[in-house]
């Protein structure tokens, strides 16, 4: 077996987590573990990592109504002006704020991140070619990121997503909304109060609660009703609840922003210092805790994502892989059988024409001559026949792996196992897969749950609980 080098994207981790979470950094050594196991079968080339179908990056996830002041809350969080809070246009762009030293900020295109093995959108433009062809080369039109100097961005992501409109459906944005969803810590979905009635944006409402939180963990998801001005009537969240549960939501946690001057001050001292406000905002309060200790949320997401990487293999991509050797084999012995049942046909009719070519079976000399040839004409066409019946098994594989959205390759595991043995006797085993193997993912199974435990330790010790209720207030 050839020895798979550390991906660029897994010796960028071990450098970023080294002086953080020994945890994580652990958990990084495992994935290149795992990817050695993954691209002895076949699943990943080279250059490829199974940690890249996951953010390393503890991330908070915008969602909203044109209308709904998220762009405001995020720049009063900043302590910035780095997005435009003051238009009332719908956003049609995903926008990834990260930290930077400079003073000035900068806006990158989406290529930036598409080629930045930093981030989660690392080869995003291929993903999003598998949803519609072509549209990968246009990702500039759907991706940018903003820098700034904000302290509060230290150490996380924000994704700014493209606002709900009444327009028509685009399947790359949904595979983004879904994505992001996916690989976010703390997804804050806003609503401008003044407005509602979300009939306008059922469609993209629908669409989104459908693709994008179905299945998820719902507390994680906070839907937040933001009231504009002091003066506003008090807002009923069952209104929105009503609405939401008619578009296929049906459960989730709402909080009620009043957008006045006390809010901004609690925002000023919250995100500024990071200690507990005297005001009683409660519902802001919510959002800051969370938004403040998403570290803890985000590590795990990503040991739990570790284990659920680990268990793909054997419970989803192996057994997709044997379904489709058996298919393949049945397949192709039927098709050869069909083939000898068309000599055999032909020899019966030689014997009925008078050729007498069934002695030839009947011969005690001849017969063994005559079953080799017979032999020697059906291994080649057994080997066309099956190598035929391949290329439809693979490109159904390869149809599988676009829609459940894996990064491993079945049809390479698939493709890795034709050899010549493997054809010819009756062997449904993928190549590699052996009891060696399944005992290497047990034990890194066994390493996962470890690691869960080593972070149960880490914050569960006195100083960080005490830590935890100073800023709780206990």
């Amino acid at each position: 077996m050839a020895e798979k080098s550390a991906s660029k994207y897994l010796l960028y981790l071990e450098k970023h987590l080294a002086n953080q979470n020994p945890a994580l950094l652990e958990a990084s050594r495992v994935y290149q573990e795992l990817d050695q196991i993954a691209y002895d079968l076949g699943l990943i080339d080279m250059d490829e990592s199974t940690a890249s179908k996951i953010s390393w990056w503890p991330i908070i996830s915008v969602f909203a109504t044109p209308t709904a002041g998220a762009e405001k809350f995020i720049n009063q969080y900043l302590h910035s002006d780095i997005l435009d809070a003051g238009r009332q246009l719908p956003r049609n762009k995903f926008t990834i704020l990260h930290y930077s030293s400079k003073e000035l900020p900068v806006t990158l295109p989406g290529t930036a991140l598409d080629a930045d093995t930093r981030f989660p959108f690392y080869q995003i433009s291929s993903k999003i070619d598998q949803i519609k062809k072509g549209e990968g080369s246009h990702i500039n039109t759907y991706l940018e990121m903003k820098t700034a100097d904000s302290a509060a961005l230290r150490g996380k992501l924000i994704v700014v997503a493209a606002n709900f409109t009444n327009e028509p459906q685009n399947p790359v944005v949904d595979y983004l909304n879904q994505f992001i969803v996916q690989t976010s810590d703390l997804v804050l979905v806003f609503f401008d109060a003044t407005k509602p009635d979300l009939e306008d944006l059922r469609e993209s409402l629908t669409r989104f609660i459908g693709t994008s939180i179905e299945g998820q963990d719902m507390s994680k998801i906070l839907f937040v009703i933001n009231q504009k001005g002091a003066a506003a009537n008090p807002v009923d969240p069952e209104i929105w609840k009503r609405q939401l549960l008619e578009f296929g939501l049906d459960s989730g946690q709402f909080v009620v922003l009043r957008e006045a001057p006390e809010q901004n001050k609690l925002i000023a001292q919250m995100s500024g210092s990071n200690q507990a406000s005297s005001g009683n905002d409660a519902e802001l309060k919510k959002i800051y805790h969370r938004i403040e200790h998403i570290n803890v949320e985000s590590a795990y997401r990503i040991l739990n994502s570790l284990k659920h990487s680990i268990d793909e293999i054997d419970d989803q991509v192996i057994p997709e892989v044997q379904k489709a050797i058996s298919t393949w084999k049945e397949r192709s012995n039927f098709t050869s059988g069909l083939i000898l049942s068309f000599f055999v046909f032909l020899i019966v009719i030689g014997e009925i024409s008078g050729f007498g070519l069934l002695d030839l079976f009947l011969d005690p000399f001849l017969a063994p001559i005559s079953i080799a040839v017979i032999v020697l004409m059906m291994v080649p066409i057994h080997l066309l026949v099956s190598k035929l019946q391949a290329k439809i098994i693979i490109k159904d594989l390869e149809k599988k792996k676009k829609e459940q959205r894996l990064l491993e390759n079945p049809a390479g595991l698939f493709e890795k196992s034709l050899t010549f043995w493997r054809i010819m006797l009756p062997i449904k085993e993928p190549l590699g897969w052996n009891k060696q193997t399944r005992m290497q993912l047990l034990k890194l199974q066994d390493r996962a749950k470890q690691l869960v435990q080593s972070l149960n330790d880490n914050f569960s010790s006195t100083d960080v609980q005490e830590k935890v209720d100073s800023e709780l207030g206990g």
